[in-house]
């Protein structure tokens, strides 16, 4: 994922309270095989437009430090990144799930 970086949307709905995330707790519990939605966005290079794309990650482990790793399960249309693409995450990066 070079230059691209996750959204850390705890400190966007702090910011704009009408960007709503799950609960702090829900996020935190979430085990294989669920899924979570995150924000990637790119960091623009010099005179490129930043693009951002809303994607979910399957969760594959749960990791000691607290954090997840997931497998893109979506096809980015602006992000240079692949479907099935190692992301590892933590819960501040999660705005919807969905649990299997």
């Amino acid at each position: 994922m070079s230059n691209i970086i996750i959204q850390d949307s705890e400190r966007v709905a702090a910011e704009f309270p009408t960007f709503e995330i799950p609960p702090r707790e829900e996020r935190e519990s979430l085990d294989c095989g669920d899924f979570a939605k995150l924000v990637f966005r790119s960091e623009p290079a010099p005179y490129e437009k930043p693009a951002a794309e809303r994607m979910w990650v399957k969760v594959i482990e749960r990791l000691a430090d607290g954090n997840y790793r997931g497998k893109l399960d979506n096809t980015p249309v602006e992000l240079k990144m692949t479907r099935g693409e190692d992301v590892v995450f933590g819960p501040e990066h999660i705005i919807q799930l969905i649990r299997e």
